[in-house]
């Protein structure tokens, strides 16, 4: 039991230590679950093309990237900036 207790102390030390690095493996483990689970081919009819047997994962990745894209494109357009860092001694 008290190697038990130790093992996740450690455990927490280390979580405390790296919080980063957890962060990272943890969305490795996630990225790695999405792609095993969307590997299967599917079909895509967009009006009246058809696209044949593309794995999802490769629609999931357009989807994401065309998202990006126009994220960033009304980004430009509208003139929104992400605002100034603010200092510590600014006031609300």
């Amino acid at each position: 039991m008290a190697n038990d207790r130790s093992f996740f102390r450690q455990m927490l030390d280390w979580l405390q230590r790296n919080p980063g690095r957890a962060l990272f493996w943890l969305g490795i483990l996630l990225l790695a679950v999405i792609v095993l689970q969307n590997l299967e081919p599917t079909s895509l009819k967009i009006l009246f093309w058809q696209v044949a047997q593309v794995p999802k994962l490769v629609l999931l990745l357009g989807a994401m990237v065309l998202g990006a894209l126009i994220w960033e494109v009304l980004r430009r357009r509208t003139g929104r900036k992400a605002p100034p860092p603010r200092r510590p001694h600014d006031r609300y």
